[in-house]
């Protein structure tokens, strides 16, 4: 009896089953509530503007990071990197400060430093 009932089960499961994926409406808009919630497709020209601020984002993140392939003429052939630090730090010559660094006309990063080393006037 209880295989009986058991094997009714699986068939009336799968009628249900059978039932609801094939008895979908067809050409009909099955979700208008979440089609309702979706942001407006974007225009043309906003797309255009969207296209414009990434790629100038980008062009300022490759003009800060990028060293277009310099680092071997400025570190490996110059090693401006030890002249900068100085004996006293494991590089030759008298080295230069921080300051001198930025009056010599080094460029630093301010955001990328951590805050301690920021002087604020």
């Amino acid at each position: 009896m209880k295989r009986i009932a058991s094997i009714l089960t699986i068939v009336l499961l799968l009628a249900i089953v059978y039932a609801c994926t094939t008895t979908r409406p067809t050409g009909v808009e099955t979700d208008p509530a979440v089609r309702a919630q979706r942001a407006p497709e974007k225009s043309f020209d906003d797309r255009v503007d969207d296209n414009a601020k990434e790629m100038l984002k980008e062009g300022k993140r490759i003009f800060r990071y990028d060293s277009f392939g310099s680092e071997e003429f400025w570190g490996g052939s110059l090693r401006l990197h030890e002249a900068i630090l100085g004996e006293k730090l494991g590089g030759v010559g008298p080295g230069v400060t921080a300051r001198q660094a930025l009056q010599l006309g080094l460029k630093a990063d301010i955001a990328a430093l951590p805050k301690i080393l920021v002087e604020r006037k």
